[in-house]
């Protein structure tokens, strides 16, 4: 399950529920029978249920950081933006606004992606073709774990050409309070 489903989870149980009991019951029908909290009506530990939602609401707490993206295109024809794999895909499911199906000459899309990988993690993904030319560019942040509590945000940026396309990914910000960052990708 992704955490927007963990966060509709979190506001049913707290909009339905009017009681203990009645939260443990609502976490237990939405996470299924198969539940190891301890769930069911006549449960002796109906606390790990509310343990549970507890845990559910911290775990939605904490968001992945934003991306934004430009993409220019410094070429005398069209680029064209493609699907190669999955990983393009969940980026354009992810963004917005939706990321122009073709760029033209001199132009440029900006856009903003939160792929909402996990906690201290985000990417975004995209493959663009310009006639026989490609570009696959990728840009993602990692909040690395290096001792107890200890994380070092780590942003990297990528852009792999085919073709003879000349392709570049720089980053232009990073924000070290939330961590959302703004790359920019250009092909020609």
């Amino acid at each position: 399950m992704d955490k927007r489903v963990f966060h509709n989870v979190n506001t049913y149980v707290v909009n339905k529920a009017s009681s203990h009991k009645n939260a443990v019951e609502t976490v237990c029908s939405i996470i299924g029978k198969g539940c190891l909290l301890g769930c069911g009506t006549a449960s002796k530990h109906w606390w790990k249920g509310i343990i549970a939602a507890l845990f559910l609401q911290t775990a939605c707490a904490e968001a992945s950081p934003a991306v934004t993206v430009t993409v220019k295109n410094l070429g005398a024809s069209p680029i064209i933006r493609d699907s190669v794999n999955n990983n393009h895909r969940y980026t354009l499911m992810n963004a917005h606004p939706t990321p122009k199906a073709q760029i033209r000459p001199s132009e440029e899309d900006t856009f903003a992606v939160d792929n909402n990988v996990g906690e201290g993690t985000n990417y975004a993904e995209l493959h663009y073709t310009m006639g026989t030319k490609a570009c696959n560019f990728r840009s993602l942040f990692v909040n690395k774990m290096v001792g107890y509590k200890t994380y070092i945000p780590q942003w990297f940026k990528f852009a792999t050409p085919q073709g003879g396309a000349r392709c570049t990914a720089d980053i232009i910000s990073a924000d070290l309070k939330d961590h959302s960052w703004h790359v920019v990708f250009t092909m020609k």
